[in-house]
């Protein structure tokens, strides 16, 4: 999100007081300035810009960043009696707009939906399903400060739909899976046992309860998993390495494990034992997508490109669309020489997602 004032095209303007004026039956009160977005300068309002959708998209900006505002509860009421079908507009924008990779529209839109319904938690949740999207890029930059800062943003979001309702079963079931991505695999299982107890989406039912037994099956709960992982993601790698040589003791056919254990290998630069253990993971588990994009890496390091190649290409096949796997498959073609083709792959990856900033420091750097 730009970090200049949201509000800044913002006016408020105050409309001439006409007898029985309404807009969509709702009364207007003419002691209250309406708030309308312009193009131009704050100061210079064109009175062609007056129409009830700049008022209505002002008012939208207003109950996005100052839900607090004196006037906020007219602004509901007005844009509620204008836009009757407001929320589901706004949300199947919001989603579509998140999904084309406009995190920041998408933001603003879930934001005005929170300030025009703050009893509902399920705008809060979607928010969080955005910011989540920045954390997973901000871990594919290795950005690891972004990362905790994004992660927080998550964590605030879906502590404010819970907040107006402690037991809403998708916060419950987006935070849990959330929980198990980062790795925190004890508070996953808190909230899926809670989505389990007040859940009735009978497929989302049955996710919770395979990765419920994943979690309890594997030890994925214990101490030691959530110690490993939580010491790489500090930069804490010999310590985590040495928690998960230890977890991986106690629990020698969970993959997570290995997966873990390569993770923080890879990280010091010890490819070669990484892969050792990416390999492991991926023997006793299903074929996943990050641990061959991992693996492919380690390949690249120690000059095995063909094997490199090989991994890249299975992960695409599971994830097409993950931009790491994409980029790293450019880097191997910059690895060859063939650096056209490494300027398609991250070209691609900037069309998935023109945010990238893998492919953004790399376009520029062959373009020159």
């Amino acid at each position: 999100m730009s970090r200049t004032d949201p509000l800044e095209r913002i006016v408020f303007i105050d409309l001439p007081d006409v007898p029985d004026l309404r807009v969509g039956g709702f009364d207007l009160d003419f002691t209250i300035p309406l708030p309308l977005e312009i193009d131009g300068e704050a100061g210079d309002v064109d009175l062609e810009e007056i129409t009830w959708e700049a008022i209505l998209a002002g008012a939208l900006k207003v109950l996005a960043y100052r839900p607090g505002h004196r006037d906020a509860a007219y602004f509901r009421r007005f844009v509620r009696a204008v836009r009757p079908d407001i929320n589901g507009e706004l949300t199947e924008a919001a989603i579509f707009k998140a999904r084309n990779g406009d995190l920041d529209l998408a933001e603003e839109l879930f934001l005005a939906l929170i300030g025009l319904f703050p009893e509902d938690p399920q705008p809060a949740v979607n928010l969080a399903l955005t910011y989540e999207e920045r954390v997973r890029a901000a871990l594919h930059a290795e950005d690891r400060g972004e990362a905790e800062r994004r992660r927080r943003e998550v964590l605030a979001a879906y502590r404010r739909a819970l907040d107006i309702d402690p037991l809403f079963p998708d916060a419950h079931f987006n935070f849990a899976f959330f929980h198990s991505e980062m790795a925190d695999h004890a508070s996953c299982r808190r909230h899926l046992e809670i989505y389990l107890k007040y859940g009735t989406d009978s497929e989302k039912l049955q996710q919770a309860r395979a990765l419920r037994e994943r979690i309890d099956t594997e030890g994925l709960g214990d101490a030691l998993f959530r110690e490993a992982v939580a010491a790489i993601r500090d930069s804490r790698e010999q310590q985590g390495i040495e928690h998960a040589r230890r977890f991986v003791r106690d629990h020698p056919d969970t993959w997570n494990g290995w997966f873990v254990l390569g993770w923080g290998l890879r990280r010091t630069g010890d490819y070669a034992q990484a892969r050792v253990a990416f390999e492991k993971a991926l023997e006793l588990g299903e074929p996943q997508a990050d641990t061959l994009n991992e693996l492919s890496i380690c390949n690249l390091e120690l000059g095995d490109l063909a094997e490199c190649e090989r991994c890249l290409r299975l992960a695409l096949e599971l994830a097409p669309e993950d931009t790491r796997v994409i980029s790293n498959m450019a880097v191997l073609q910059l690895r060859r020489g063939d650096t056209e083709g490494a300027l398609g792959y991250f070209r691609t990856v900037h069309e998935i997602d023109p945010d990238d900033p893998v492919a953004a420091r790399y376009l520029a750097a062959i373009s020159g």
